[in-house]
C-alpha cells in the first residue's frame, strides 16, 4: 500500500499544514492510545482482506486538541482482484460526541433526581407522557410502561397524581418539562 493521502480539509482536522501527507506510521499516531489499536486492525484487515471498516475513533491533533473522527475505508481492487489501495474518509464528528455526552450526563441526572420528572409532548394536543423517571414511579405508584404515552385522563382516579399533573399541563404550555 502507498502512503495516505490527505485532503486539505484531514490536514486542517489534524492541525497539520494544507498539503502535508503524511506516512501511514504518522497518520497512525494521531489517534488516541485507546483508538490506535482499532485503526491498525481494522486498516490492516481491510488491506489484507478487504473488509471495509466505519469507525468512531478519536485523535489528539497536532496541537494537542482532542478530536472524535468517523473513519471510512474500503478496499480497491484491480482488474485481477488484488487490493491495490484502501480508499476512504474521515469526518469530524466532535461537536455530536460532546452533544452525545451532554445528553447522557442530563439523562442520568434527571433519570437519578428524587423529584418525579415527567416530560410531556407540548406539540400533541393530549399533552401524553413520553418519559417518567424512578421517582415517578416510586410516587405514584405507576410503572414506567404504564405511564408512556398516557394522557390526563389515564390518572383522572389518581389523587396521588392529579393535581400535580394539572400543574404540569399548564406549565407544558410553554415548556415541555414538569418535576414534582
Amino acid at each position: 500500500m502507498g502512503l495516505p493521502i490527505w485532503s486539505e480539509e484531514v490536514c486542517r482536522l489534524h492541525d497539520m499544514p494544507v498539503g502535508h501527507q503524511p506516512t501511514l506510521e504518522e497518520a497512525i499516531a494521531f489517534y488516541t492510545p485507546s483508538s490506535r489499536s482499532r485503526i491498525q486492525a481494522v486498516f490492516t484487515n481491510c488491506c489484507e482482506k478487504g473488509i471495509s471498516f466505519d469507525e468512531e475513533l478519536e485523535i489528539i491533533t497536532q496541537q494537542g486538541r482532542r478530536r472524535w473522527v468517523r473513519v471510512i475505508g474500503r478496499a480497491v481492487r484491480d482488474e485481477l482482484g488484488k487490493i491495490i489501495q484502501v480508499q476512504g474518509s474521515t469526518q469530524d464528528i466532535t461537536e455530536r460526541k460532546d452533544t452525545e455526552r451532554q445528553l447522557t450526563l442530563l439523562e442520568r441526572s434527571v433519570e437519578s433526581s428524587t423529584n418525579g420528572v415527567v416530560i410531556v409532548d407540548a406539540q400533541r394536543p393530549d399533552l401524553s407522557m413520553v418519559y417518567v423517571n424512578a421517582a415517578f414511579e416510586r410516587i405514584t405508584g405507576y410503572s414506567r410502561e404504564a405511564a408512556l404515552g398516557a394522557t390526563a385522563v389515564f390518572y383522572k382516579e389518581s389523587t396521588r397524581i392529579l393535581q400535580p399533573w394539572r400543574n404540569c399541563a399548564k406549565a407544558s404550555k410553554s415548556s415541555a418539562m414538569c418535576t414534582w
